[in-house]
């Protein structure tokens, strides 16, 4: 007689990725007031956590275990990562109190550096003496002896929870290799990095031993990547991702392997509905036949969870105590309006100027200008530090206002040499021969690299053809050798103020112009970017003095206003600040930015620009 099969044990997985700080909805903050009428607002942990409650609720009447999870990069990108550097660990701290199970570390988490990072998880309750309601996974991240983070428990390997209907599921989360590029560009010191497939098929066996049935990685990696590590590794059977900030309404399935993704800011959550065949040894889908949707948009019909608000508003008021201090009183709550713009600034299209760009580069070179007491020539931003566009407020109330939060949100915020929030601008000086080769370097990061390293400008034109950027690659380093051929032409703006698309205003670069001009960029920019330009030959240690003579470090250009650097963010909420009241008696940005002046032309000159993306 044959003996009856175990029955499938049913949970689900409910994830997100990608939180980066996003303590509040956005899309614009202004347009979002608790009990409002309905908006376009997307996102915010009170909404989340209202969200899940109700999943919960749910699976709870039928018995059903559910795990909360997230992939990565918690933290960072908008003004509420500036508490970290007061010694507060918000998103943890909500997250904690939400219930999340497990959370892996992500790039952005490994940015702050192994001390700052180390305090942030210290603040959060960490090591789990002080709170191990939420497990953290870095099962390729290793950080020396001499750091916190290398404590006992601060972070794991693996982990194994044992759910209410017995089944055992095993976790790991890893870096994927763009992630860990990332890093290794930032020049961060003070951990390493293990080759995520090797770690991943080591700790697999030993989650294994250990008695897990079910194999899931919450895996900071792009689809790519994923698919390759599901290709490339037997046991794997879910891989929830994050990176990419990819919103996958349906899953991927790679060698059997279910590969999901959420987005990014909690605009969305995801939802799995498993089952897990004891027989078979293996796990299927339930959300088709249940009607589930893999994705749900947080958005202004999800009610907020009144404690989860309680904890943000909390910290809101503490953002706000440092944004006042920071722009010394102009500032005194993050979703006041402090500007109005009749039109939004989106951060595309793709290898050429947008308006955003624009106006963040003018605010540098403009608000540069006005600390040093000296003429800046030119000033240059990269294009994948824009991470999202300026959305001005669309309700009734806020029809073309932009919050503090709107405005400092639309740029990656990291910290400084100061150890405050926002990275400071730097000042020194590069030949017109060098201003070409920033050019040249610039369409070689967009074409071979990625968006960090093409730049917006302020104070330049250009014009290139993208089809000749690339000679080769360095043999050792695999970095990628410019033509020095793709930019063929190139001219600095000579007129005041904003720049015009008056002839007359332009001295053309040649490649023999042997002038010095001044210069701005943001400090971590520049750090990175001059460190690749030193594998590239001809080019070496070109930051120079007013005198000519090289710097010996980006530190000795960073600018000062008073005592204390002067910020990206800082300069472009001055910029914005300066300009005349409108009818709203707010300050009122004109009509300049809605379409500029074109400075960066993929192509001959006057060609037709490129599409946005």
């Amino acid at each position: 007689m044959n003996s009856k099969p175990d029955p499938e044990k049913f949970f689900t997985i409910l994830h997100t990725n990608d939180e980066h700080s996003s303590l509040i909805p956005h899309g614009p903050a202004i347009d979002h007031h608790q009990g409002s009428s309905p908006n376009t607002t997307r996102g915010g942990f009170a909404r989340l956590a209202s969200w899940v409650q109700n999943q919960r609720k749910t699976k709870e009447k039928s018995g059903e275990p559910t795990l909360l999870v997230s992939s990565g990069d918690i933290i960072g990108s908008n003004p509420f990562s500036w508490l970290i550097y007061r010694d507060y660990a918000p998103e943890l701290k909500i997250m904690q109190k939400m219930g999340y199970d497990l959370i892996t570390i992500g790039n952005h988490e490994l940015q702050q550096g192994p001390e700052i990072l180390g305090n942030y998880y210290f603040n959060g309750g960490y090591p789990p003496e002080n709170h191990s309601s939420t497990t953290i996974l870095g099962t390729n991240v290793h950080f020396p002896g001499q750091y916190f983070m290398s404590s006992k428990g601060i972070y794991q390997r693996t982990s194994i929870k044992t759910l209410a209907n017995g089944l055992k599921v095993g976790f790991l989360g890893i870096l994927g290799y763009d992630a860990i590029e990332i890093l290794n560009q930032s020049k961060i010191g003070g951990f390493r990095l293990r080759d995520p497939i090797i770690s991943i098929r080591r700790f697999i066996r030993e989650l294994k031993e250990e008695g897990a049935e079910v194999i899931i990685a919450l895996n900071h990696a792009g689809l790519e990547i994923n698919k390759k590590i599901a290709r490339r590794i037997e046991g794997l059977d879910l891989i929830i991702g994050g990176h990419e900030h990819l919103i996958t309404e349906e899953p991927v399935i790679e060698s059997g392997t279910i590969i999901v993704e959420a987005g990014e800011c909690l605009k969305y959550a995801g939802m799995l509905e498993l089952a897990y065949d004891p027989t078979k040894k293996q796990i299927r889908l339930r959300n088709q036949e249940n009607g589930t949707p893999f994705l749900h948009p947080l958005d202004s019909q999800i009610e907020e969870d009144p404690n989860i608000y309680t904890e943000v508003k909390y910290y809101t008021e503490e953002l706000n105590k440092v944004v006042a201090e920071f722009t010394g009183g102009k500032v005194n709550n993050i979703l006041s309006p402090v500007v109005s713009i009749p039109y939004d600034l989106p951060n595309t299209p793709c290898q050429q100027d947008n308006s955003l760009g624009n106006f963040v580069t003018d605010a540098m070179r403009l608000m540069s200008q006005e600390i040093t007491g000296s003429k800046v020539d030119l000033a240059f931003q990269g294009t994948g530090i824009f991470r999202l566009p300026l959305t001005t407020g669309k309700t009734r109330k806020t029809q073309h206002q932009v919050s503090f939060y709107d405005l400092a949100e639309v740029q990656e915020i990291l910290y400084g040499p100061d150890g405050e929030a926002g990275t400071p601008l730097v000042s020194f000086y590069l030949t017109g021969k060098e201003l070409r080769y920033l050019a040249e370097i610039s369409v070689l990061g967009g074409e071979t690299i990625e968006d960090y390293y093409s730049l917006q400008v302020s104070g330049m034109r250009f014009y290139y053809n993208p089809q000749r950027s690339v000679l080769g690659k360095l043999p050792v380093a695999g970095f990628p050798i410019p033509t020095f051929r793709a930019v063929h032409h190139a001219e600095i703006f000579t007129g005041e103020g904003r720049q015009t698309d008056n002839e007359a205003e332009y001295t053309p670069l040649n490649k023999k112009n042997n002038n010095l001009y001044h210069v701005v960029t943001d400090y971590l920019l520049a750090k990175a970017a001059f460190s690749h330009l030193h594998k590239i030959p001809y080019i070496n240690k070109i930051p120079k003095n007013k005198f000519g003579k090289p710097l010996t470090n980006m530190e000795e250009a960073i600018i000062y206003d008073g005592k204390k650097p002067y910020k990206v963010w800082q300069a472009v909420v001055d910029y914005a600040l300066s300009y005349p009241a409108g009818p709203e008696g707010l300050p009122r940005i004109d009509d300049y930015y809605r379409k500029t002046p074109q400075r960066i032309f993929p192509g001959t000159r006057g060609q037709v620009p490129c599409p946005s993306f």
